[in-house]
């Protein structure tokens, strides 16, 4: 058997320079991430206001235990029930969800300043 010599022909290696990497968030970006978790977190604030309040309602109104609870449950049950609503009547898709958003948090901030004028 006879070997045939083996050629090697250099490969011809094309490098290429490294895209400069853009900044994972912009201004504009870190702006609106901004404003977005602070809406949120003033809107959540909703969730919690029933709890904080809890000490002068029971002055105020003698709650019982059983009362207490279902105040705490009312909240609950309201952002449960608006989330509900909101997924079975597809708002997202029918109202913008800025403007959605907006109109959820003066609503929740409406029935929040309506129970501190509740009647005794």
């Amino acid at each position: 058997t006879t070997m045939l010599p083996l050629e090697h022909e250099a490969a011809a290696v094309t490098v290429k320079p490294k895209p400069q990497r853009k900044p994972a968030i912009t201004g504009t970006q870190q702006r609106m991430l901004a404003v977005l978790s602070t809406s949120m977190f003033l809107s959540f604030s909703l969730w919690f206001s029933a709890n904080a309040v809890m000490s002068s309602l029971i002055d105020e109104f003698s709650l019982s235990k059983a009362e207490q609870a279902l105040v705490s449950v009312a909240v609950l049950v309201g952002f449960v029930g608006g989330g509900l609503v909101s997924a079975y009547a597809n708002l997202t898709d029918r109202v913008e969800p800025p403007l959605l958003f907006l109109i959820s948090a003066v609503c929740g901030a409406v029935a929040n300043s309506l129970s501190s004028v509740a009647p005794e």
